[in-house]
């Protein structure tokens, strides 16, 4: 029994007349090709014949009009290629006898609707053939597996085939004319060939599934990317290539998921062909951007040339324009490579190869369905898989790394622009300090013009009356007499010039934090009344309408008498000064919610707003008005509502007036933490209601190494500031013999080698660029790290203004340019001698008992605060210098030179000096065991303490302690 199959039908051409019997063929073994395939449409002895008698089956029919087959010759029977083609073909054949192995079955691929006959018996349908339009199916051949039936060797067989199209000849599979797949696609062949197909169907599942899969993924990866910069044009370009990517592969998988019908597999065909010839043109421009940053006219045409021109060629022949079309990219891959080889990198290369490779692999692919279909079934999809991936990964790693540049491109055009704005903010804050600085030096220029105007008139009062009373003095006893007039007159001016200095002083007492509450508790109101009529004569000499508005009297209320009246009496004072003769001054005061509430308006001519916003800075002055004043007072007034955690503030009127609001709290929770009041016989008693630590926010801790083992006998440090270099070399040649000298070219430059050396003494000029000698001065004198340095200020300026400016900046000495050696060196040595006497009362001083309330200046409470932080580290055994100076704001060798400035004492000495005097004072009193001791101090080796306590005393700590 033998099994045959047709594989596949392509046409049958030509057909001669034939009159009597059928021609028998016989077929040898011989006749297989390699595939194990007889291509029975090659044999002589078909004949045809038009139209759709089923009789035409059987064996034994009249052959009259029958006419012989010719593979090229049916196109002649049916000229015109969409006429309705249909009719029946027949073969009479034998095995040999060398068949007796095989089994054999009937394969073909063909859209045809066909009918197969074997022996007169209908064996299996392909579509349905019909009569008419309305009864005509196409046959889907995409999964068809060959037909098995059976032979007998030596046997003559008849194989009738009908065959029949309504929709002309278009055959999207391998789309060939019909002639053609009729003549190559029906094939004998046996059960190997057919085992083949089953599995390369079976494959193609799967791998259409996998494409799919991995060209959806990867087209959202490129389209993410792309997204995310979408400036960039090859992102954009291959972006465009995975979507056409992506729809040629799902347009060549489909027929291996759904059955589609003709007209489907038509449109399916020619939308897999324009996509395809997208994806090739779309692989074509990413190639030229990644050589030569732009895709090229020619690319541009045949975007929309190869498209057209493939639907057009495919009409005709499915390899036409494949073909062509891989053949034209191909070559033009084959130029960009050749002409781009010296300058291409390496990235670059690989992805350019690796689309010429997929080219080259999809024109192999085709070659090889043609060539051996039995390797292409063995080996095509997994070809085919090679093909499609390399691009995709090659332009994945491309795509990645293109991306990764951007990214980078992004970040540093960033911090480009970052850096940019940080400097023009710089330049902005600089530009802005600037104007600061020159406002501030203009207002403290017009505040010390203004206080030398304030002074001066007082002292001409003072002095007048006392000239006059010189001239008439009395012989007698050589007495001065005065009459009442003078003696009001001069009382009046040395208070006035009493007020100025104590506003002065408490404005820099306020600054550094020297001013605290003092508060008693009492009837406030009866306190506020007698302030404010005390300035009611001074309004009606004026001809000022003084208006006074009390609440009831308040009893058992906080307040603090000397601040409240500077308050109230700067107010009152002001109002009264800015208000015209007619006007009138209105003082009205509340009590709410535990404050005071103090309101004074006046109906003077009012403040602008761009003054409201300054008034209460210190020596700020209103431009333009009549009555000068000092520029402190409401500075001071401010200061001081704050310093009873009050509010002040100012609203005002051209023409109409001004009123300031004053709110002052008087109960013990909301005033200030740290208040001293009054008890009934008078004494201070400081109550805190919670302790808040204080925190140097501007202190840096820099590591510095520092010889702690200076010698005391060393040549003191003289920093020396002067813009003009050759007077700063002379007065470096003057005083080298007895200092070690600093030069610095100008007020900045000097202010920071101040800080970074802590020279012990200063010469500065006063004339400098950047910084002026008297801002250097001030800054330096109200910093913890110099305030304790000399300075002598150098100057051409020889008036006594001038002087007593930079002496009120805190100068210790005021030379006069041209000044004499003897002169300078004199003083220098005279402040440096002055230091060591200072050094002298240290000694014999036990530091760690001197009083916080004691101390008035800058330096004593940073040696105050150096000396706390000491005590509260006094257990702690590894506690060391850099400690301390991490706690104070200061490096290591800042804190040495300041200290050693101070107290002629290093960090190191001065931990011991205080770790010892407290054991002796515990030892004295008996509060432990020498080892307890010595632990409580930070010493955890007994005999090293033993050692150190006998050194700094003289006696063993066990003696102290028995005494």
């Amino acid at each position: 029994m033998k099994k045959i199959t047709f594989i596949s039908f392509l046409t049958i051409l030509l057909s001669l007349s034939i009159h009597g019997q059928e021609k028998t063929v016989t077929i040898h073994l011989d006749q297989f090709d390699s595939q194990q395939r007889v291509q029975l449409a090659s044999l002589d002895g078909w004949i045809f014949q038009k139209g759709s008698d089923k009789s035409w089956s059987q064996p034994n029919i009249d052959l009259t009009g029958w006419k012989h087959l010719n593979p090229n010759q049916l196109s002649s029977e049916f000229g015109n290629k969409n006429e309705r083609l249909e009719g029946w073909f027949r073969i009479k054949f034998r095995l040999a006898q060398d068949f007796d192995t095989i089994s054999w079955y009937l394969d073909r691929e063909l859209w045809l609707a066909t009918d197969i006959y074997l022996d007169g018996a209908l064996i299996h349908s392909f579509g349905k053939t019909g009569t008419d339009q309305s009864g005509f199916q196409h046959f889907n051949p995409s999964h068809a597996l060959p037909v098995p039936f059976n032979l007998q060797t030596g046997r003559e067989h008849l194989l009738a085939i009908h065959i029949a199209n309504y929709e002309g000849p278009f055959t999207p599979r391998n789309v060939r004319s019909t002639e053609e797949n009729l003549s190559s696609l029906i094939n004998l062949t046996g059960p190997y060939f057919t085992e083949l197909k089953q599995d390369y169907y079976r494959s193609s599942h799967i791998y259409s599934t996998f494409w799919v899969t991995l060209s959806t993924i990867f087209m959202i990866l490129f389209w993410l990317m792309y997204l995310q910069n979408p400036g960039e044009k090859i992102f954009k370009l291959i972006a465009i290539l995975s979507i056409a990517n992506l729809f040629t592969i799902v347009g060549t998988s489909l027929p291996n998921f759904l059955e589609l019908s003709f007209t489907q597999e038509k449109i399916r065909y020619l939308l897999t062909v324009i996509f395809g010839a997208v994806t090739n043109v779309f692989m074509l421009m990413v190639g030229e951007w990644i050589f030569k940053k732009k895709v090229s006219t020619l690319s541009k045409f045949l975007l929309i040339l190869l498209p057209v021109s493939s639907i057009i060629a495919s009409l005709y022949d499915f390899s036409i324009p494949f073909g062509v079309l891989n053949a034209i990219l191909i070559g033009y891959f084959i130029y960009l490579i050749i002409s781009n080889w010296k300058q291409a990198t390496r990235v670059q290369w690989a992805v350019v190869i690796a689309m010429f490779l997929f080219l080259a692999s999809i024109s192999l692919y085709i070659v090889l369905a043609k060539i051996s279909i039995k390797l292409f079934l063995l080996y095509g999809n997994l070809w085919l898989s090679f093909a499609l991936f390399i691009p995709l990964f090659s332009l994945l790693i491309y795509v990645s790394l293109r991306f990764r540049e951007t990214m980078q491109e992004r970040i540093n055009i960033q911090m480009e622009k970052t850096q940019q704005l940080e400097a023009i903010n710089a330049a902005s804050a600089k530009i802005a300090e600037m104007e600061r600085i020159r406002d501030l030096d203009e207002i403290k220029s017009k505040f010390f013009a203004n206080i030398s105007h304030e002074f001066r008139t007082p002292l001409s009062l003072i002095l007048g009356p006392l000239r006059r009373a010189e001239k008439r003095r009395n012989g007698v006893g050589n007495k001065y007499t005065l009459d009442e007039t003078s003696y009001h007159l001069l009382n009046r001016n040395a208070n006035r010039l009493q007020n100025l200095v104590d506003q002065l002083l408490d404005l820099s007492r306020l600054e550094s934090g020297q001013v605290y509450l003092s508060l008693e508790q009492g009837n406030m109101i009866q306190f506020l009344r007698s302030i404010v009529f005390s300035f009611e004569s001074m309004a009606e000499r004026s001809g000022i309408n003084y208006i006074t508005n009390f609440p009831p009297e308040i009893e058992g209320v906080f307040y603090d008498k000397d601040k409240i009246e500077k308050i109230i009496s700067n107010l009152i004072t002001n109002a009264i000064k800015y208000t015209p003769s007619n006007g009138s001054v209105t003082i009205c005061i509340q009590e709410k919610e535990g404050a005071i509430l103090f309101e004074v308006t006046d109906t003077g001519k009012g403040i602008k707003n761009k003054d409201i916003k300054r008034i209460f800075e210190r020596f700020y002055r209103v431009e333009g008005s009549e009555e000068k004043g000092s520029g402190i007072g409401l500075a001071l007034t401010k200061e001081l509502v704050e310093l009873h955690n009050g509010q002040i503030n100012v609203s005002s009127t051209i023409g109409e007036g001004t009123t300031f609001k004053v709110r002052l709290p008087f109960t013990l929770r909301g005033l200030p933490d740290n208040v001293h009041v009054l008890n009934h016989n008078g004494v201070s008693e400081n109550h805190e209601k919670k302790s808040t630590p204080f925190i140097k926010e501007d202190a840096q801790l820099v590591r510095e190494d520092s010889d702690n083992n200076q010698s005391i006998n060393e040549k003191p440090l003289a920093l020396i500031i002067e813009d003009n270099e050759d007077l700063r070399s002379y007065i470096s040649s003057i005083v080298d013999k007895k200092y070690k000298t600093l030069l610095a070219k100008d007020g900045e430059h000097g202010e920071r080698m101040a800080f970074e050396h802590i020279p012990d003494i200063i010469i500065s000029d006063v004339m400098m660029p950047r910084k002026d000698g008297f801002a250097l001065c001030n800054s330096l004198k109200n910093n913890d790290k110099t305030s304790h340095i000399p300075i002598i200020m150098l100057t051409a300026k020889a008036g006594y203004d001038n002087k007593m400016e930079g002496l009120t900046q805190g100068a210790d000495a005021y030379l006069t340019k041209p000044f004499k050696e003897e002169e300078l060196i004199i003083r220098m040595t005279n402040l440096v001698e002055a230091r060591k006497k200072i050094w002298e009362q240290f000694k014999s001083l036990d530091l760690s008992l001197i009083n916080d309330a004691s101390l008035q200046s800058i330096d004593d409470k940073f040696l105050q605060e150096v000396i706390n932080v000491i005590k509260n580290n006094m257990d702690n055994e590894y506690f060391s210098v850099e400690d301390i100076g991490r706690e104070v704001g200061f490096s290591r060798s800042q804190l040495h030179r300041k200290l050693k400035a101070i107290i002629n004492k290093s960090a190191n000495q001065l931990i011991i000096e205080i770790r010892m005097n407290e054991a002796k004072r515990m030892l004295e009193h008996k509060t432990g065991t020498v080892s307890e001791i010595a632990f409580s101090v930070g010493y955890s080796n007994l005999p090293y303490f033993t050692k150190s306590f006998k050194k700094q005393f003289g006696v063993l700590p066990s003696k102290v302690r028995n005494l």
